[in-house]
């Protein structure tokens, strides 16, 4: 579980060190193409769901706790 938070509070997009990259994601986000919502349900939710993180006993506090920046 650890290893999963850490990857998923992580993330980056790719290409996020080129310049005028956050220009560039609004642009993206904007067309629908990839955006914080889509990472969320195509990408993080089925990485939770096939580790069956969602439906994991007895986890300590620090698992079960909203991970803060």
């Amino acid at each position: 579980m650890r290893a999963v938070c850490d990857v998923v509070s992580t993330f980056q997009m790719p290409g996020h060190g080129i310049e005028n990259f956050t220009r560039k994601s609004v642009q993206i986000a904007m067309a629908g193409i990839y955006d914080l919502r889509i990472h969320h349900d195509e990408v993080v939710l089925p990485v939770l769901r096939n580790v069956k993180a969602l439906d994991a006993a007895g986890l300590g506090r620090p698992a079960r706790r909203p991970a803060t920046s």
